[in-house]
């Protein structure tokens, strides 16, 4: 039927009426509530049920009770003991776990765990179940537990990996899967069920590539003694998670900086003598870290491109000379200038602190006479010209040494005052400061309630930064002059090796790490104040001088009682 052109024009405004009556009414689509619950195993349903005996399912079926997706299973789909490998595929609601690899094995209790494995397919709910049978006619029930501590921090570590193996590792080299196998929760703890009765050694170790085995450079611990499981969890034995003793010498970084600074860090130090920069850069200094046993390399006039070459020689495990050399090209976009900084903090020289001045590259020439310094007294209101000194520390800082009892300090540095390789001083720079009085800082008296083993007592501030290593032998106290104002706390490390640093020690050989104690009290340091920091050792190092102690004084309530008597 062929509409009229009136009639035409009649239904196109009823229709646009309609729709923006419509449009009147703002609605939206309601999807319900936010399902913040996770997707639930219907055990009932379970295919072969929860907890059986005598099977060895060449399927396992378990139907949720909502539609469900997989999260990573080759990771979060764990079978302890790990005889077999399982495929997952989900079919609707349910999860299908098929054998793809390996036997189960005679008289044995499996668990299958499912961490974050499953998840809703909405709002990406997570689940956390096991599912547990035997292929015997026993179902293992014992338990075990064992709680991971950071040598270093003395803190639980999470997630870490704890094996329960049947043999000692002789190296972390072999590859040897664990029996059984548990994470650590947020406070430490490992837990393990469904053991079979026996002994186990016990070993923790941070699994960084996820293959259940001890690596080479992965953190490690071990328990001294056997576990024997048990049904009751009584005393929780600890262990301590430490750095590998790193036998292989390795580079860990190189990185070259602008415009011509060359740092490499390796996993064990280079002997003196035994290395050479080789080439045509040389440097024009260089500088050991040997806590974090790295080198910095400094070099003259560099250009924008090139290449740094190190010859050097070590010995392997076996004590093989090995020879090779490490090898960095650089090339810098951006142009480079001459850049100077210092230690002053906001303008202020603290007290007790020497003017620095650095360059980002290697000092060339430091020429005092093109330098002006001038000091003003609290009093004085005029600046006077003073005598100065200047010194190279390092291939790229200089100190200036001038009196320190002045309130305010101008230095001028004129041009070619501190040229370096690659860049000289073109402008005149000033650095004009406060320098901090006596009566703007503390003292500390750091007290040990007795004398500790030989060691090392680091002093942190706010930010957890060491500020001071003191080293502490056949001592009771120490004083510490000229601290900022602020919250300071300790840590001591006793140096059994006497190396100055803390050391790590070896699973494979029994070698326990250097212990590590840390004080969580804070002491607060107020400016021209001597406080006094009390710090209580007796019970860690000297447990048995408390039981003495606690002795006598159960002596001495019993003669007061008698005492008592007599007088009555």
């Amino acid at each position: 039927m062929r509409l009229d052109r009136r009639t035409y024009h009649i239904l196109k405004a009823v229709f646009f009426a309609l729709i923006i009556y419509g449009c009147g009414e703002v609605g939206f689509i309601e999807g319900g509530p936010v399902d913040n619950a996770a997707p639930k195993p219907l055990m009932d349903e379970m295919e072969p049920p929860n907890a059986t005996k005598n099977i060895r399912p060449e399927k396992i079926v378990i139907p949720f009770d909502e539609f469900i997706a997989l999260n990573n299973p080759g990771q979060n789909i764990r079978v302890v003991p790990e005889d077999v490998r399982l495929e997952a595929k989900i079919k609707r609601k349910s999860l299908i776990l098929t054998p793809i690899k390996g036997e189960w094995q005679d008289s044995t209790t499996y668990a299958i765990y499912l961490k974050r494995a499953v998840k809703d397919i909405t709002e990406s709910n997570d689940s956390l179940m096991s599912f547990v049978f035997a292929t015997g006619n026993i179902l293992d029930s014992l338990s075990a537990a064992v709680k991971v501590t950071d040598a270093y921090r003395n803190e639980p570590v999470k997630e870490v990996t704890v094996g329960l193996f049947e043999e000692p590792l002789l190296d972390d080299t072999s590859k040897v899967l664990p029996r059984y196998i548990a994470q650590t929760d947020a406070e430490g703890l490992a837990e393990f069920s469904y053991l079979k009765k026996g002994s186990f050694y016990v070993y923790a170790f941070k699994d960084d590539n996820k293959n259940n085995v001890l690596d080479p450079r992965e953190k490690r611990g071990t328990l001294k003694n056997v576990l024997y499981a048990d049904t009751v969890v009584t005393i929780i034995p600890e262990i301590l998670l430490m750095p590998p003793i790193l036998k292989q010498f390795k580079v860990k970084s190189n990185e070259v900086l602008p415009p011509s600074t060359w740092t490499l860090s390796f996993t064990k130090p280079l002997e003196e003598g035994k290395y050479s920069v080789v080439g045509d850069h040389q440097p024009v200094g260089e500088w050991w870290n040997n806590d974090r046993d790295s080198v910095v390399f400094y070099f003259g006039e560099v250009a924008r491109s090139g290449r740094f070459k190190l010859a050097y020689e070590t010995l392997d495990e076996e004590n093989e000379l090995i020879q090779d050399t490490i090898m960095k090209k650089f090339f810098f976009r951006q142009p480079i200038s001459h850049k100077l900084s210092s230690n002053l903090q906001r303008g202020v020289l603290l007290h007790g602190d020497t003017l620095k001045i650095n360059l980002e590259e290697a000092i060339k020439d430091l020429r005092p006479e093109r330098m002006l310094l001038e000091g003003k007294k609290e009093d004085d209101s005029l600046f006077v010209e003073m005598e100065f000194e200047v010194n190279q520390v390092t291939p790229i800082e200089a100190s200036v040494l001038h009196p320190t009892k002045l309130d305010s300090v101008k230095l001028t540095l004129y041009p070619n005052a501190i040229d370096g390789f690659n860049f000289p001083q073109t402008d005149t720079i000033e650095l004009a400061y406060q320098v901090q009085p006596l009566s703007k800082v503390g003292s500390l008296i750091i007290e040990m309630d007795t004398i500790p083993p030989y060691g090392i007592l680091e002093l942190l501030n706010s930010k957890g930064e060491v500020l001071q290593a003191i080293t502490w032998d056949d001592i009771q106290s120490k004083e510490i002059p000229n601290l900022q104002p602020g919250d300071y706390k300790f840590r001591f490390i006793v140096d059994s090796n006497r190396d100055g640093k803390w050391t790590t020690g070896d699973i494979f050989t029994g070698k326990e790490p250097e212990k590590m104690i840390w004080f969580q009290d804070a002491s607060t340091i107020r400016a021209n104040w001597d406080v006094k920091a009390k710090l209580e050792i007796i019970s860690i190092f000297y447990p048995e001088l408390l039981e003495v102690e606690d002795e006598e004084e159960i002596e001495e309530d019993s003669d007061s009682e008698n005492s008592i008597k007599e007088e009555e």
